[in-house]
């Protein structure tokens, strides 16, 4: 076996600045049915997903493709504080968010379009946080 690496030169950004302090809405949720459905989503649809939470205090995924056509799924919400919100982002980047947390549930916590959505175990034991870029939609 052989491992090669290599050694970045300069100063690391600092993730402390990635990490938003203020948020908009934040949603409490069941990781596995969330998990279940970013898995069948993201088998049948592209990469990009559309999570929205809705007034009916439900969490709403879809995706669009042009060979497959619309796929939507609901679950109910635990938990919802603050406004409602619609983002896109990489659903396979999220099924592994999910596959790697180890908590019955989990928070979402959704800052603005434009800020990554900061996800965590609600198991108190736990200061495991996971971050996702959302990705820029024409909607």
């Amino acid at each position: 076996m052989r491992v090669q690496s290599a050694l970045l030169e300069g100063t690391y950004p600092s993730v402390n600045n990635l990490i938003p302090k203020a948020y908009l809405s934040e949603v409490v949720v069941k990781k596995d049915r969330l998990l279940h459905v970013v898995e069948r989503i993201s088998i049948l649809a592209g990469e990009s997903v559309m999570l929205s939470v809705r007034p009916s205090n439900t969490l709403s995924l879809v995706s669009k493709t042009a060979e497959i056509g619309d796929v939507k799924e609901e679950i109910p919400l635990e938990h919802l504080e603050g406004d409602h919100f619609r983002v896109a982002f990489n659903g396979k980047y999220f099924r592994d968010i999910l596959r790697a947390i180890d908590s019955e549930t989990l928070r979402i916590r959704f800052a603005g379009k434009e800020r990554p959505l900061v996800i965590l175990p609600v198991d108190a034991s736990s200061s495991t946080l996971f971050l996702i870029t959302p990705v820029r939609t024409h909607d």
